[in-house]
């Protein structure tokens, strides 16, 4: 076997022989003016949320509710939700607890609206009637839940919004507009009976302000869903 030395060119072992260049020195950057004049105590300090952090207590609150409503424990989501309204609870970056346990509860439901509705034709055989009549189930055994009234109350606006998209007015077809306008309209009449109650619970005012993207076309009445009934 060859030694090392034999297979570099001549012209590139005096190269390798040789030390290796030193880096110039640097003077050291001069602090600029203002910090080297301004006193500690005087600089702006703005406390940040590690995105992490605060991305994971969202997460938590999120999955807690929407592990609940699958495993059908219903009162004990709403109690812990409520809880959390009635605390004022927010994460880290101030988002109220009771908004992500609600969309929580919601989620399953209107993602696969949303899937369905992605291109805002859905198929003949989509299931987009299934979930929020489970939904409409659930109110009618908690009808005086107002927590769980402010869910389906979203449910039906998040579901508005998927029929409705986010193109412009012109270019909605006329189906999809009267599926936003019902959606909105059924909301409106969950709400209702918890009028009361919205000035001591954030997520009643918080539910009840979204209701203001309402459209002003009269939909056709939605059909009140009853236990036991088929979907």
């Amino acid at each position: 076997m060859k030694k090392l030395s034999h297979m570099i060119p001549s012209a590139l072992q005096g190269f390798f022989g040789k030390p290796a260049p030193q880096a110039p020195e640097l003077e050291p950057l001069e602090m600029p003016l203002l910090r080297r004049r301004a006193p500690r105590d005087a600089l702006l300090r703005i406390s940040c949320p590690d995105p992490t952090a605060e991305e994971m207590q969202r997460d938590r609150h999120q999955y807690r509710a929407q592990w609940l409503v699958r495993q059908e424990r219903w009162d004990e989501m709403a109690t812990l939700l409520h809880d959390a309204d009635m605390r004022r609870e927010m994460t880290p970056g101030a988002m109220p607890v009771a908004e992500l346990m609600a969309f929580g509860a919601r989620a399953d439901v209107i993602l696969a609206a949303e899937h369905a509705l992605y291109d805002g034709k859905p198929a003949s055989d989509a299931p987009l009637m299934a979930g929020i009549e489970a939904l409409e189930h659930v109110l009618a055994d908690h009808a005086e839940s107002p927590v769980i009234a402010a869910i389906v109350a979203q449910a039906h606006m998040d579901i508005g919004w998927a029929w409705r998209g986010t193109g412009w007015d012109s270019d909605v077809p006329a189906r999809n507009h009267a599926a936003f306008a019902a959606h909105f309209e059924r909301a409106e009449q969950i709400l209702a009976p918890f009028d009361k109650d919205t000035a001591a619970s954030p997520l009643l005012a918080a539910t009840h302000c979204a209701l203001l993207g309402e459209p002003a076309v009269t939909p056709a009445p939605w059909p009140t869903a009853t236990p036991g009934s088929s979907t």
